[in-house]
């Protein structure tokens, strides 16, 4: 039977932190005219592994402009998760001296290589708080908590009704949170996506989840993502079928693909890419014009879930 759509907060069991209010500064509280940037340079430039629509694009426009940000904005797009590909590009914009700030999205692993190899301060949207030590090109960004989400998923599954052991997961060998994601799972059976970054293996993965397995969460994945329309496909194939498994997407993009979600067989649960890429734009603006680290480094949304 089709569940009703809701959106509720946060669970008060494992509550996750709230976005820091990002302050807009004002001139009207200085009494002095617009500051100039405290970085050099005159263009911003986002760059990512995975394709940027114009819907993203444009909640970073807002975000950016909304908040003060006056520098012209770039996108690179659709890099891809290639590291010698990456490196070439960071080495390229390192030597543009236009470049006031770099933004990276689509993953860890744009972090983890403009943290070895920029020279221009940066600021990220990635899934989850790096490891490693940042550098000092390193001024903060925002974080989707996307496997920490996995256990608020898990909450949530089990209110449906799946226990945590008929709950499986579905990765991307190829993202940089594979492994961390992995250590932190509480739930079932875990599988890999087959092949290298080919959405053609989408249904044969899912149809190999055991009988046991009763719901599968969608890892937080960039590629995954730009893959949604086929990924919802498969998925929608294997929740039509005889083993009728429920799924859990990550963010509540999923639900636009081009033949949505079963309803009464999925549930969104994490944020709309709009909000997160508007806060990472007033970041933006906000390292631009004081050119320091951020406090708290990452900014965080509350979860948003909707059941289909």
């Amino acid at each position: 039977m089709a569940r009703k759509s809701k959106t509720k907060k946060a669970s008060s069991k494992t509550p996750p932190k709230r976005a820091a209010k990002a302050k807009k500064w004002s001139p009207k509280e200085s009494g002095k005219p617009r500051r100039p940037s405290a970085l050099p340079g005159t263009r911003v430039v986002v760059v990512s592994t995975i394709t940027m629509p114009q819907t993203l694009r444009t909640a970073f426009e807002g975000g950016y402009n909304a908040n003060g940000g006056t520098l012209a904005v770039d996108f690179v797009d659709d890099l891809g998760y290639d590291r010698t590909t990456l490196r070439t590009k960071f080495q390229e914009l390192n030597n543009i001296g236009a470049i006031a700030l770099v933004v990276t999205v689509g993953g860890l692993i744009i972090f983890k290589v403009a943290n070895n190899q920029s020279t221009k301060k940066f600021i990220s949207l990635v899934g989850g708080t790096p490891d490693n030590n940042p550098s000092n090109a390193f001024l903060g960004g925002v974080s989707l908590q996307s496997f920490k989400m996995n256990r608020l998923r898990l909450g949530h599954l089990d209110d449906l009704g799946f226990q945590k052991n008929e709950v499986g997961l579905y990765q991307n060998p190829n993202s940089d949170m594979v492994d961390k994601e992995e250590r932190h799972w509480k739930g079932g059976e875990i599988r890999k996506a087959s092949g290298n970054n080919d959405p053609g293996t989408f249904a044969n993965d899912l149809s190999l989840f055991s009988s046991g397995t009763k719901a599968i969460v969608i890892s937080a994945d960039p590629f995954f993502q730009k893959e949604k329309d086929k990924l919802v496909d498969a998925a929608n194939a294997v929740a039509a079928g005889p083993s009728g498994k429920y799924f859990c997407y990550p963010l509540q993009d999923y639900g636009a693909a081009a033949r949505p979600p079963l309803p009464g067989k999925a549930t969104l649960h994490g944020p709309a890419l709009k909000d997160p890429y508007r806060l990472l734009g007033i970041c933006a603006s906000l390292a631009i014009n004081t050119g320091v680290k951020m406090n708290p480094t990452f900014l965080m949304l509350d979860e948003e879930v909707n059941d289909l």
